[in-house]
């Protein structure tokens, strides 16, 4: 049976609403996300994530490869990001289907409250993003997260199993460390 990275949903959803907490293709998210140490960098075949505090806010460095998936969660808050370099291209749920939209270097986008999102990066990519006001959690949208596995799974066949909290004396040199932030902005 081939796979298909189809994001059509054969059963609607309320998309943007709390109301799609009920719905059977969503579940509690991974717990390290919201509960990971700050700051703390996490990295894999994937790329890294800088995740930081500044003044109160937490604010993630991301560095994804060419073609890698993250995401296919929802959160109680606005997601705000910044392309710092490279392309994403951003799916979002909607009511009626799948949206999707490029940006690049110097873009920035928001995912409103319980959108569910994948984040596709066609290059390599430096992202800032950080959360609206509220508590900081996190569900999973099964048939997102199928996708990101699948893709991924093509990609890094390691990509589960060599996840890790690194110090960041490990990652000098690593390709947010090279940010040249003249070029950058």
């Amino acid at each position: 049976m081939a796979v298909t990275l189809d994001p059509a949903i054969v059963d609607p959803v309320d998309a943007g609403s709390p109301n799609i907490l009920e719905s059977p293709h969503v579940s509690e998210g991974p717990g390290r996300i919201a509960n990971a140490p700050v700051p703390s960098v996490f990295a894999d075949d994937r790329g890294e994530i800088h995740r930081l505090r500044v003044g109160h806010k937490r604010i993630n460095l991301l560095y994804s490869k060419p073609n890698v998936m993250r995401s296919g969660y929802l959160h109680p808050n606005k997601t705000h990001d910044f392309v710092i370099s490279g392309k994403v291209e951003v799916w979002l749920l909607t009511t009626a289907c799948t949206e999707k939209k490029v940006y690049r270097k110097g873009e920035s986008f928001t995912v409103e409250p319980y959108v569910p999102h994948i984040l596709h990066f066609l290059e390599d990519t430096i992202l800032c993003e950080w959360w609206g006001e509220g508590e900081f959690r996190c569900w999973y949208y099964h048939p997102y997260r199928r996708i990101i596995d699948i893709n991924n799974s093509k990609l890094a066949p390691s990509v589960g199993q060599f996840q890790r909290l690194v110090s960041t004396h490990d990652l000098m040199g690593s390709p947010i460390d090279a940010i040249d932030l003249e070029d950058s902005w």
